[in-house]
């Protein structure tokens, strides 16, 4: 009997928490025009939204970092999102350049159409600064108060 109720109570916990794993899964962080910090494992990218359920993000079409700039040739990750805030015009991501070691920062102009497609949004919305003082000196020329820690 012990044993039973044993591995009834094992099965119970495990189940609890492939739910709570299966939740944290593709968890969204909306920052406005159908953009979305999505937290996938240990990596985040910034997706526009297109598997929407519930008024929840759970996938995209990526924008931050494009597939190219986040897998090498062999799988590898190469660049993820650390951190993204917004306003009512833009977008501030910073990520991170896993060979290079170091910081890369994209500001995302929300004015985009909404039918835009991703490769729209880099090409015509989005600014890539490869400083946190040529980042900065951009924002203070635009008049923006964003800022990452």
């Amino acid at each position: 009997m012990k044993s039973c109720l044993f591995t009834i109570g094992a099965f119970v916990i495990l189940l609890l928490i492939g739910f709570c794993y299966i939740l944290s899964i593709g968890s969204d962080h909306p920052l406005g025009n159908n953009l979305y910090m999505m937290d996938w494992g240990d990596e985040s990218v910034i997706v526009q939204g297109s598997f929407m359920e519930n008024g929840r993000c759970y996938g995209g079409d990526l924008v931050v970092p494009l597939y190219e700039e986040q897998y090498d040739s062999l799988g590898e990750v190469r660049e993820y999102v650390i951190d993204a805030i917004a306003d009512e015009r833009m977008i501030l991501a910073k990520t991170f350049l896993v060979n290079e070691r170091k910081y890369k920062y994209y500001l995302i102009n929300k004015e985009f159409d909404e039918n835009a497609s991703e490769t729209q949004i880099r090409d015509s919305f989005t600014y890539e600064f490869y400083s946190l003082e040529e980042l900065t000196s951009y924002l203070e020329k635009i008049n923006s108060s964003l800022s990452l820690r």
